[in-house]
Formats: C-alpha cells, sequence, structure tokens
C-alpha cells in the first residue's frame, strides 16, 4: 500500500494503477537550502515520548513529526520542505509507512531529495539505498482522458516493521501559478493521531503587508510572528492531536477541522482579474465557424433553442479529453483549437460554449466550481487552488442565470451533474465577478426491471432491463455509444 501526502491522491493511486516511469532526482538542494532554510526545520525529537503517547489509541499509525516550511525568495521563487516522521503501531501501519510518495508538478517544481531513512526500536539507522528513491509519472486520471503533468518522488524504506519509524525529508523548489501571489492551505488534523505538527512561512518584508491570514475550525494554533533582517516569518505547532475518524462523504480535512488559509490575494476581484488575463485572445471566433454558427441557427429565433442548439454542439461533437500540461491546467485553449481538434477539457467546453452564445447576442460567462466536499470554498481566502471544474452561466434578464454544463455528452441546454448543483460558483464576466449557488436539481433516474427464472441447474436465466433518465440517462448514453449489443 502507498501512503500519498494528499487523500485524493491516495484514492487514485489505490483504484486505478497506471504505469510509472522511474526517473533521476536531484540529492544536491540549492544554496539557500543549507544557507537559510535548513535551520527551520525540527532536529530533535522526544521519540520515546511520541512511542508513549496516545496509548488507547487503536489506530495503526502515529504521525510523530508532520513538518512544512514554505519560503519565498527575494525573486520569488517559492522553497517547500516536507519533513515527516510516522511512527508504525501494527502490521497494516507497517505496510502502510512502508513507501511515501511526495506528489509535485513537473512544469513547476523541480524537488530535491535530502534525506529518507527506517529507525529500529533500538534506534538502529537504516538509510534508504539510492536506487529507492525515484521519480514516476503515472497519469492516474488517464481512463477519464485527462493528462497532466503531475509526477511523484517515491521513497521506498528498508526493514519497516511495527515499532520502527520511517522518515523523510524533501525539498520542492516551486514556481509560482500566480506570480507576485501566495497562497497556502495547511490543515493540522489528520486520519491518524498526530504527536507535533509544525508550519512555517518565512517571506520578504515586502510581501508581508499583503499576507492574510485566516484560522478556521475548532482551537487553531496561534500564529507566531518575527521580523528580523528584511523578513518576515510566521510559525504554528500543533502537538498532540487525537486522529479524526473517516467518514463516507465527509468534508476534506481542511473543512473538517482547524486549518490556516493564507493567501497574498486582496479579493476575489484580483483572481477574476488574473482569469480574464488568461482568457485575452481565447475567446474569438474564426470566420468559418461564426458561419457554421450561423448556419445551425438558421431560422431561429427564441434564445433558448438556440443555447440547446449551441449546448449540443460542444456537448456531442467535442470529446471530453484534456492535456492539462502548464499553464494549460488553468487556461482554456482558443475556441477555435477546441473546434478544429475536436476535443478539450471542462474550461475548453466552456469558454466555447460561452463564446459562441456571446457571438449570437446571449449573455454567457465561465463559472468555475469545487466539485469535491459539497462544492465547499472558502471565499475569505481567494486562491485558484478552490476549483477544479469549470461549466457555462447564461444570464437572463431578471438577473439570474441558467446552467450548463457541455461536458455532459448527449444532453441538452440547462444539464448539470451531480458535481455541478447546489453549490456556489464564481461566475467571471468581462468586467465584474459574482458568486452565485446553482439550483439543487436530480440528476434523474435509475429504473431496473427482472424477469429471471431459477433453472433446476441453479443458474438465473431471463432478461434484466435499465431505464435511465436525465444526467444518469445521458451518461448511460456516452457509455453505450458504439458497443456491440450482442456484446452486452
Amino acid at each position: 500500500m502507498i501512503r500519498f501526502l494528499a487523500a485524493a491522491a491516495f484514492f487514485l493511486a489505490f483504484c486505478f494503477p497506471g504505469q510509472s516511469q522511474p526517473g533521476e532526482v536531484s540529492r544536491t538542494p540549492p544554496d539557500i537550502y543549507k544557507k537559510e532554510i535548513a535551520s527551520l526545520l525540527t532536529h530533535e525529537t522526544n521519540l520515546e515520548d511520541a512511542r508513549r503517547a496516545f496509548p488507547d489509541s487503536t489506530d495503526r499509525a502515529t504521525v510523530v513529526l508532520d513538518e512544512n516550511i514554505y519560503y519565498v525568495d527575494s525573486h520569488d521563487t517559492r522553497y517547500r520542505v516536507f519533513h515527516k516522521i510516522y511512527l508504525s503501531r501494527t502490521e497494516a501501519g507497517a505496510e502502510a509507512n512502508a513507501q511515501d510518495v511526495v506528489p509535485f508538478n513537473q512544469s513547476r517544481d523541480t524537488p530535491h531529495f535530502i534525506l529518507a531513512q527506517t529507525i529500529d526500536k533500538d534506534g538502529t539507522v537504516h538509510p534508504v539505498v539510492d536506487n529507492a528513491v525515484f521519480i514516476q509519472t503515472p497519469q492516474y486520471y488517464a481512463q477519464d482522458s485527462l493528462y497532466t503533468d503531475q509526477a511523484e518522488l517515491v521513497i521506498v524504506y528498508p526493514r519497516v516493521e511495527p515499532g520502527c519509524l520511517t522518515e523523510f525529508i524533501v525539498l520542492l523548489e516551486e514556481t509560482p501559478i500566480i506570480p507576485q501571489e501566495l497562497s497556502v492551505v495547511h490543515s493540522f488534523e489528520g486520519n491518524w493521531p498526530i504527536y507535533s505538527k509544525r508550519c512555517i512561512l518565512d517571506v520578504p518584508a515586502a510581501l508581508a503587508p499583503r499576507i492574510n491570514i485566516l484560522p478556521t475550525g475548532i482551537s487553531p494554533p496561534d500564529a507566531k510572528r518575527s521580523d528580523r533582517e528584511g523578513r518576515t516569518q510566521w510559525s504554528w505547532e500543533s502537538n498532540k492531536r487525537n486522529s479524526l475518524s473517516w467518514e463516507a462523504s465527509s468534508p476534506s480535512l481542511r473543512f473538517k477541522g482547524s486549518t490556516v488559509w493564507v493567501t497574498s490575494m486582496e479579493d476575489w476581484s484580483s483572481f477574476a482579474s488574473w482569469f480574464r488575463g488568461l482568457l485575452q485572445d481565447r475567446t474569438s471566433l474564426e470566420p468559418d465557424l461564426e458561419a457554421s454558427l450561423n448556419e445551425w441557427t438558421s431560422g431561429v429565433t427564441e434564445r433558448r433553442q438556440i443555447a440547446n442548439i449551441l449546448h449540443e454542439k460542444v456537448a456531442n461533437e467535442v470529446r471530453y479529453t484534456g492535456l492539462e500540461f502548464g499553464i494549460a491546467g488553468y487556461q482554456p485553449a482558443s475556441c477555435q483549437d477546441v473546434w478544429k481538434n475536436k476535443y478539450g477539457d471542462c474550461k475548453d467546453k466552456a469558454n466555447l460554449l460561452a463564446s459562441m452564445l456571446r457571438k449570437k447576442g446571449i449573455t454567457a460567462h465561465i463559472a468555475l466550481l469545487n466539485t469535491s466536499h459539497a462544492g465547499q470554498v472558502e471565499k475569505r481566502s481567494p486562491s485558484p487552488q478552490q476549483f477544479d471544474h469549470a461549466i457555462v452561466a447564461v444570464e437572463q434578464e431578471d438577473g439570474t442565470y441558467i446552467f450548463s454544463d457541455p461536458t455532459i455528452s448527449y444532453s441538452s441546454f440547462g444539464a448539470l451533474g451531480p458535481s455541478d448543483t447546489n453549490r456556489e460558483v464564481l461566475v467571471i464576466g468581462p468586467k465584474v465577478h459574482k458568486w452565485v449557488k446553482t439550483p439543487e436539481e436530480s440528476a434523474g433516474s435509475l429504473e431496473y426491471t427482472f424477469d429471471l427464472e431459477l433453472l433446476p441447474s441453479g443458474e438465473l436465466n431471463g432478461w434484466f432491463g435499465f431505464k435511465a433518465s436525465g444526467t444518469y440517462g445521458s451518461w448511460y448514453r456516452d457509455d453505450f455509444t458504439g458497443v456491440d449489443t450482442t456484446a452486452i
């Protein structure tokens, strides 16, 4: 079993194992690590006290130390250090801690391996061997036709058994998504008990006045601030926290427990302005596509009918495929490229449909949302990382909106999936932005019928009937399109 730093990455690895390509790992961190960052790490931990902590816990492991350092240099390069120590309490814990995976973005991040080792109960240290630290690029989302530049630094530990400790230090050298802007979300909770958790943010003094810190949840640790020689540092520390029990469909840890949100963005206007910049030169329609638009809607004057024609064109004739490398993870491809290639991801299809609608005189915008954890967004801490999906918002005369998701094949205008409905979305217009809530709608219905006969052999013989409506119907129609019915 592989334990990831992110729960979502763990789920994807467990359910959708992918091909990995081992790669070289840097073992020489930049000079700034030794000069400025290494001294910020915890160098001594009371391991014996950590072993005795949580005597009533039935968890398979304990987080002895979970330490994250965020350091911004004077050139806007970001450095993030992960320092983790885990105690395996059971066989299951030893299996979970047999290796670690640190996810990173190949386009923006450079990982540097610092240290990894297993520590026996008697204190004997077993460093990882050289070939047990490598980089893989698994493409976990490939089964959904979504390709990203996410990679993983993998660490495989030796001699892991109950009672031993595993420790690693990894440095990520990062380029920010938005230049001169900073966003950090740090939760102090975990699914295992935590003996000690620390977070340090160290930035140039010139950036400090723009930093907005928002503590949320129950009993988040207080921030300790210090100023020195042109730099400002905040630190948070939390000790001896019990584990949070896992629950199906529960909120993410950042919303479930104590969390610190950090952003340098003044407000959502700053974010909307950045996103509008990504749309520049991406919304225009070439003459041939505009001519097709007029042909498809010839003789149609009713707005809803026009919207439905164009929605179906984008939903059905542009297949869902995302090539989200580099800034393409946030920036839509141009309308002409999406239509020419006949593929695109959610933001590509939303931008294309919204641009088509505007060309026909219908006011339409891109709306950004979070499809996970009931769509929860911390609106007091602006950040692009709070969104993972894009749909279309069509403005009505009374100021309300009709929302439509063109990633749903064989759907009509106004279609929304279960992860689109009843959640707040950020509608980004050419000059203004607005938070709006999508309607609470049913995804349709599923109806099963059985006409079966029990044979003397014990086998069942007969017919199984299946009928789907609404969004479910669109999904299943897409699944079965092109399938040989004799093979079903």
